[in-house]
């Protein structure tokens, strides 16, 4: 016996099998289909209101419990008769029953009260009832030689053509009442649930950042770059740490320490994202991330209720003593600079955008954007995000120490230990991101282990050999393109 398992209801209780059979049967009858149409509108009552019961157990709603019970009893009990009256071989009453039983002693229901014990007993009745007049009953189902559904006495004599007529005022009368019922019911959840639903379109738009065990280490995590991590310490971390302090150090100075936001800049893969990120775990602060293929293009054409909406999220999360990060990844597509190519709407929208921004700082919501390209940046932009951090192409230092954290293991061993190799691989990987230099040493390091079964070290050539494949010589990066005559540069990291 299966008992159905629906998605979101894990213990849905009617059998899934019997229902597909009475739902075939009911569905295949040619002729009379106003009444069977109208069984089957019972059937899916009976399914959504067992729904709707077992919701309510889940919920503890005892009153809205009671009031579908009553109404779930009597619908049901007609179903089940009527079922064994035109379909007697499917002994529906006595395989429901069945059903209920087993979810009964699964579940080791002991309150005799409940619902499931009250239908499982008006089925075992019903089935009861039905046994005597399986073979013959006062009134049989039969099709004419038309097609036609007939119903005829105990001697074959024809009665009525079965019409919607047939079911009794009072079960027509509940019909009503329960779609009702059950609008109502959906109209009442759907507004409990205003919250939840609104949280979740949320949700489709920005993602709440979690940090991965080794995220968690902050800046502790980062090799080298000691000059950036001291100037985002001051500048960011401190005051994000303690708004009070860092208010009080702008009365005394008559400055801006906390800034409106941030834009961290520089060649693709050297960590721009990592950096907005790490800073979040540091001063321990929430940061949202926005998901900019749930905006459209640009994020704009009528998308920036979207932003509006998110920031006005993170408003409600942002408190005087624990302020939010907004991030915008590559957000050069979001806020380049206006052209006279930009159609009137654009313009509009951005300046709304900028808007947002600037009314948002004003409630502990900090943006955070990263860019390849800062050249092309609106300056009002620029301005609204007044923190410029370069995050260039690793120097020297930071390579070696690049190449040293990739061979942190067993088979690296020996030419970490080298250092002169170590010398020469981090002046070959000059003018590469971060990004390529960590995946070129995994992928050499993944060529060994494939190749001779785990069995040996990694050395010097099976680094060379990758490096001189023109696939590798063309992820250098010209850092010219990506350089600005107002920025200083700062540390590479990893």
């Amino acid at each position: 016996m299966n008992i159905q398992r629906t998605q979101g209801h894990p213990n849905f209780g009617y059998n899934a099998q019997l229902n597909k059979q009475v739902v075939d049967r009911l569905s295949s009858v040619k002729h009379s289909r106003p009444f069977f149409d109208t069984l089957l509108k019972i059937n899916d009552i009976n399914n959504e209101t067992e729904m709707l019961m077992r919701q309510a157990v889940s919920n503890k709603n005892k009153a809205l419990l009671n009031k579908l019970e009553d109404v779930f009893v009597m619908t049901k009990s007609y179903f089940a008769s009527c079922v064994e009256r035109f379909f007697p071989k499917l002994n529906y009453s006595s395989v429901e029953a069945v059903t209920y039983a087993k979810e009964i002693t699964e579940n080791r229901v002991k309150d005799q009260g409940s619902w499931l014990f009250n239908i499982m007993n008006i089925l075992t009745e019903k089935a009861e009832e039905a046994m005597p007049t399986k073979q013959q009953g006062p009134t049989t189902l039969r099709v004419d030689t038309e097609g036609n559904m007939i119903l005829v006495d105990e001697e074959g004599n024809f009665l009525k053509e079965m019409t919607m007529e047939e079911l009794p005022e009072e079960i027509q009368q509940y019909i009503t009442e329960i779609q009702e019922k059950i609008k109502a019911e959906a109209s009442n959840v759907e507004e409990s649930n205003d919250d939840e639903e609104e949280v979740k379109k949320i949700s489709d738009l920005i993602e709440k950042y979690v940090p991965s065990e080794d995220e968690k280490s902050g800046f502790a995590g980062l090799v080298k770059m000691d000059a950036l991590k001291k100037t985002l310490m001051k500048r960011v971390v401190e005051p994000l740490r303690d708004t009070e302090k860092a208010k009080q150090k702008e009365k005394d100075y008559g400055i801006k320490l906390l800034p409106t936001g941030m834009l961290l800049y520089g060649p693709p893969g050297c960590g721009k994202t990592t950096i907005a990120k790490r800073l979040s775990v540091e001063a321990d602060v929430p940061l949202f991330m926005m998901k900019a293929g749930k905006f459209g293009t640009a994020y704009y054409h009528g998308t920036s209720n979207n932003i509006i909406k998110s920031y006005d999220y993170a408003k409600s999360i942002a408190t005087p003593e624990k302020p939010v990060l907004m991030l915008f990844d590559d957000c050069d597509s979001v806020f380049a600079a206006r052209s006279n190519r930009m159609e009137r709407f654009e313009t509009e929208e951005l300046n709304t955008l900028l808007d947002v921004i600037d009314d948002a700082s004003k409630h502990n919501v900090i943006t955070v954007g990263t860019t390849n390209r800062f050249d092309i940046m609106d300056e009002a932009v620029k301005r609204r995000l007044s923190l410029h951090v370069s995050i260039p192409l690793a120097d020297l230092e930071t390579r070696i120490a690049l190449v040293d954290k990739t061979l942190d293991s067993k088979r690296g061993e020996v030419l970490r230990k080298d250092r002169d190799a170590i010398n020469l691989l981090a002046q070959k990987f000059d003018g590469y991101s971060n990004d390529t230099i960590i995946k070129t040493m995994k992928e050499a390091l993944t060529a060994v282990c494939d190749d001779s079964n785990g069995e040996r070290d990694i050395e010097l050539n099976d680094v060379l050999k990758i490096m001189a494949t023109d696939e590798f010589k063309n992820k250098k990066v010209d850092s010219k393109l990506y350089e600005t005559k107002n920025s200083r540069k700062s540390i590479g990291f990893m």
